[in-house]
């Protein structure tokens, strides 16, 4: 048996996401199983992130969003891509030097100040982009067609408040207050 098969004895019933480990165990109230799946969502995206790397994708579904966005503008500035990103200008600085030295974007200084990159994608980024955009839309398309618009409504209004969740407790002070950023992200 192959390192992906399973046994009957392991496999999930089909109404079951593939999540992993069960955290946390012992709370079968809706909230509890709401908990569940947002570490299974994360775990899921983290999973994915790997699948990119491992295969050497160079355009990743994380960077879609602005991918997208520069896609449409044509041009932006390193910054207006971070915020499109919602990502430090210095975390962007690494993906804009592999996805150039792949040919797939190019960065120009600002005619005026020579401390602003205007990035932009190649024709064979362009083509990469507007393709994993269509393959996600697809995707999207074909995994939420039996959802209603209120279960659309409420899936937003749920995922608005756990993002609100994430984001105040990223921004609180406490035990891990005194950890500092990743180098990467505090580059402007």
């Amino acid at each position: 048996m192959g390192p992906r098969e399973r046994t009957p004895a392991t496999a999930r019933p089909p109404d079951e996401p593939s999540i992993g480990p069960v955290l946390p165990v012992g709370d079968e109230t809706p909230l509890g199983k709401l908990r569940v799946l947002v570490f299974g969502l994360a775990t899921a995206e983290r999973r994915l992130k790997w699948r990119y790397k491992r295969d050497r994708i160079p355009v990743s579904h994380a960077w879609l969003p602005a991918l997208t966005v520069l896609l449409h503008e044509g041009e932006m500035t390193a910054g207006q891509f971070a915020r499109a990103a919602a990502v430090t200008p210095g975390s962007v600085t690494p993906m804009v030097e592999q996805l150039e030295s792949l040919g797939l974007m190019r960065r120009r200084p600002d005619e005026v100040d020579g401390r602003v990159s205007w990035i932009s994608l190649t024709a064979s980024g362009a083509a990469d982009v507007a393709t994993l955009k269509r393959e996600w839309d697809e995707r999207w398309d074909t995994m939420l067609a039996g959802l209603d618009d209120d279960e659309i409504a409420a899936a937003n209004r749920v995922l608005t408040r756990v993002i609100d969740l994430f984001d105040a407790t990223a921004s609180e002070t406490g035990p891990a207050a005194g950890a500092t950023e990743p180098e990467s992200d505090r580059r402007s």
